[in-house]
């Protein structure tokens, strides 16, 4: 016959994580969680490679009038940063001319008081998974601590002389919750 009362099948999507167990690691564009008493949706996703298999996600997220990003990184366990841009010049000329002079920011940089010190410089490449998921864009980035080791700054180099910041707190990873795929 023509097929007229044949079942159609449907395809079912497969997912990238367990629906019943879902962690922050399973995070995308669309999802939303709760944090700190707030729901969060995740409005952009971003991916950075570092080498060496070694990958970190970033997600954009709004509650209300309130904009961060996320990012999540896993290497021996789970680490999720919490931040919010900061503008360069706000690190003062002493951080820039630096750069300028020893092509690396300062080992220390205080900012509104508190003391940041530089633990980590990954070069790595940057992707928007969602704007140019093709396209990689090469950038060096700097990583500080306070002595807490829960305040953090990073400092991104996208090009010799384009720099970008950000500022924020390292949170636990179970402090995200009721972590819900889009629709």
């Amino acid at each position: 016959m023509f097929g007229f009362f044949k079942k159609k099948t449907q395809e079912v999507p497969q997912l990238h994580y367990d629906p019943t167990s879902i962690s922050v690691l399973d995070i995308r564009k669309g999802f939303l969680f709760d944090y700190d008493f707030k729901t969060w949706e995740v409005t952009d996703e971003y991916e950075y490679d570092w080498g060496n298999n070694r990958f970190s996600y970033e997600f954009k997220v709004v509650s209300g009038t309130e904009t961060y990003y996320l990012r999540v990184e896993q290497s021996q366990k789970t680490v999720c940063y919490l931040t919010d841009k900061l503008r360069f010049t706000k690190l003062g000329e002493y951080v820039e001319n630096h750069i300028r002079q020893e092509e690396k920011p300062p080992r220390e940089i205080t900012y509104e008081g508190v003391k940041y010190i530089r633990e980590r410089e990954s070069p790595g490449y940057f992707r928007n998974l969602e704007d140019a998921p093709e396209e990689a864009a090469e950038m060096l980035s700097w990583e500080y601590m306070d002595d807490s080791e829960r305040k953090i700054l990073i400092i991104d180099q996208w090009d010799v002389s384009e720099f970008e910041a950000l500022i924020g707190i390292i949170i636990p990873e179970f402090s995200i919750s009721n972590i819900l795929p889009s629709a």
